[in-house]
């Protein structure tokens, strides 16, 4: 993460297009009239997002003149004399934590409220699981705590523990922005990380947990006289140890066949009409989009299949909310 501090009116060009290959490129203009004052200023803070990794690390961070000569210049793009950039150090200290998303393990923008799958070393002592409502702040003696942007930490409820993996959700109230992730085990041993919080990032559920495939959801099918019936999308195929798709049947013109699906990190959208989703290439009109309301985090997405799917067979089903894009998943629709 870069953030230009404390000149927060400056505009900010980050250049990752070589990131893979350890060097990224900024730019950091100031506004017209706006000088910055002689000395030794902090202009920039940078953020690094560890991996992995359970022992200290030392990183070299230096300034480079490729592919752009690394400068300071005027608005008339004259260099200025007497400026120099000196190389630096980050040390990343104690173990390291990967937070994701627990439906589709993306990182490291993720939603207040949505489930976080955490992986690193020695993050629990044990393996210890949730057993009711409300979740637990400790599980085997490891808590997770979430400080946000504006410097306020909270206790985050936990699901689930391990040695290598702890799930947790994103307490409510956390604010937007770049937050700490600590993760403390019972013997005191302190993991970190960093995440990017939004309002939403959606993120689908798959039947298999994988994160892509096949949806994880149901149908539900609304007869003329209102009653109505539950019927599974997938099912566990034991002879090759994967799951299929279930054929949904749109049925007679008088019938109602909706789509349910789960997922996380779609609560907290401004309105129903920011929650996009096609199935193939037809927009579909969503007619609920939030808190599933049984389990603590998980969200669901309702939406009403109309006939022209009918004979379409496999199909891609894409969401977005508020500019966030899914992970696709897929049905079957006969």
């Amino acid at each position: 993460f870069v953030e230009a501090v404390p000149l927060t009116d400056a505009t900010l060009m980050v250049n990752t297009s070589r990131a893979t290959n350890g060097r990224i490129g900024i730019s950091l203009a100031l506004p017209v009239g706006k000088t910055m004052s002689t000395g030794i200023s902090r202009i920039l803070t940078l953020r690094f997002i560890p991996v992995g990794g359970a022992n200290d690390a030392i990183t070299k961070i230096a300034f480079g003149d490729q592919v752009v000569k690394g400068e300071v210049v005027d608005t008339l793009a004259n260099t200025l004399p007497g400026t120099a950039f000196a190389e630096g150090t980050v040390l990343v200290a104690g173990h390291a934590v990967a937070n994701v998303s627990a439906a589709d393990y993306s990182g490291p923008v993720l939603a207040v409220e949505s489930i976080v799958a955490a992986f690193g070393t020695e993050l629990a002592i044990a393996t210890d699981e949730a057993r009711g409502l409300p979740l637990p702040n400790v599980l085997a003696g490891t808590t997770v705590r979430v400080k946000d942007s504006q410097g306020d930490e909270r206790i985050a409820p936990l699901f689930f523990v391990s040695p290598a993996q702890v799930n947790y959700q994103i307490p409510a109230g956390t604010a937007e922005g770049i937050a700490t992730v600590t993760i403390i085990n019972a013997d005191g041993l302190i993991s970190l990380g960093l995440i990017q919080v939004a309002a939403s990032k959606p993120g689908l559920f798959s039947a298999d947990a994988g994160g892509s495939g096949l949806a994880a959801g149901y149908v539900v099918r609304t007869k003329l006289d209102g009653l109505q019936s539950f019927e599974p999308i997938s099912r566990f195929d034991v002879v090759s140890n994967q799951f299929a798709l279930l054929p949904i049947d749109l049925g007679s013109e008088s019938e109602q066949v909706t789509l349910a699906m789960f997922g996380v990190g779609i609560r907290n959208r401004k309105s129903l009409a920011e929650v996009k989703v096609f199935i193939g290439d037809l927009e579909c009109l969503a007619e609920y989009a939030g808190a599933q309301g049984t389990f603590v985090g998980l969200d669901q997405i309702n939406v009403r299949l109309p006939r022209v799917l009918a004979g379409q067979g496999e199909v891609n089903v894409r969401v977005s909310v508020e500019g966030y894009l899914a992970n696709t998943v897929k049905i079957h629709v006969r």
